[in-house]
């Protein structure tokens, strides 16, 4: 039997997609086996565990689940398609992409590695129900672009995309896996994160530091029948290149390609801050965006270490010699979030009771 997308059925974390298109790899790298007295080899053996990838593209219809875990690398995603099982994967590449006329989609590319043997287990169960109407598209004609350094504030802004990308690669050692056909990765490498933006405008203002120029992007897309934003992309980086455009088919256009290798969203930090402690005492901080692993300062004095638990929360321990009083300041570059409280350090107090001659 020939089944359509419509019986397709992404879940993915425990949320449904619909994509326009997807594929769903998996792959096993084999090695020919050889005798030192026979030319030709019948026999294979395994060089690697099974490995799998998904690829898909589906439109934007709210806040992405996506974007919310790009630099979130501890957090593994789950699923299935059509009931064939992945259950342990890490986001390698995110795109989304917005134009005139052109509704807003998202691309992403997962790399999923076995488990046990679960890796593309199960039967595929086709999804006889009809998708849902209810879903609204995000358009590109319903989005407001704020940003700096783009090129002047009279820039109209026709087409953006935003762009991530990690290499991802399992750790394995002797004794993983329950047996030599059930292997799972004791744990996974990051390597460099890399998150592009490019833009096109219809200022063609040519000029370029040699330094690049910083650039801040805010992408806020929405439905037509409301003002509030329903999903946002933001991109804090530097313009390394411009390049002006014209042909026959459509306007003069200056594509302008903005790099960075930090998170966009800024830590910041909620309530009033820590007040004080004890040298040696472990300090909490609470927040949001902490996973873009930000500069922890008190006043003028730099800790060498601290400890980024979650997104929400980082720890510090005080050091020996105690720093003089200030604020608690996160810094992501050149951008600051300054606690409304000041920190104190309590150095240990010695009193003498007692004097015998």
């Amino acid at each position: 039997m020939f089944y359509t997308y419509k019986n397709c059925q992404v879940v993915l974390d425990g949320r449904e997609y619909v994509a326009s298109n997807l594929s769903f790899s998996l792959s096993s790298t084999s090695l020919p086996l050889y005798h030192a007295n026979r030319k030709y080899s019948h026999y294979y053996i395994p060089s690697d565990p099974v490995e799998g990838t998904m690829q898909f593209t589906y439109f934007l219809t709210g806040e992405d689940h996506f974007s919310d875990i790009v630099y979130r690398e501890t957090e593994p995603v789950n699923g299935n398609f059509g009931q064939i099982s992945f259950p342990s994967g890490y986001l390698t590449s995110y795109r989304i992409s917005a134009g005139p006329n052109r509704s807003a989609q998202a691309s992403v590319s997962i790399k999923f590695f076995d488990y046990e043997g679960q890796l593309g287990s199960g039967t595929f169960t086709p999804n006889t129900s009809k998708p849902s109407q209810d879903a609204k598209v995000l358009n590109f004609l319903d989005a407001t672009i704020n940003g700096t350094g783009i090129a002047d504030g009279n820039s109209f802004v026709t087409e953006a995309s935003f762009s991530y990308q990690v290499n991802v690669e399992p750790t394995y050692t002797f004794s993983t896996g329950t047996g030599l056909t059930n292997l799972k990765p004791d744990g996974v490498t990051f390597g460099p994160k890399k998150l592009s933006t490019s833009v096109t405008v219809d200022n063609l203002t040519g000029g370029l530091s040699m330094y690049g120029d910083i650039v801040v992007l805010g992408l806020g897309l929405r439905h037509s029948d409301s003002l509030e934003h329903i999903a946002y992309f933001e991109s804090r980086g530097y313009a390394q290149t411009k390049a002006l455009q014209a042909d026959n088919q459509s306007y003069a256009k200056n594509v302008i390609e903005v790099v960075q290798d930090a998170p966009s969203m800024l830590a910041l930090i909620t309530g009033g801050g820590p007040t004080g402690a004890a040298v040696g005492e472990t300090v909490d901080v609470s927040g949001i965006n902490f996973l873009s692993y930000p500069e922890v300062w008190i006043g003028d004095y730099e800790l060498a270490e601290a400890v980024y638990v979650s997104d929400y929360l980082l720890q510090f321990t005080v050091p020996n010699p105690p720093p003089a009083q200030g604020a608690v300041n996160l810094r992501n570059g050149a951008y600051s979030s300054v606690s409304y409280n000041v920190f104190e350090s309590v150095a240990a107090q010695i009193s003498i009771t007692r004097i015998e001659g």
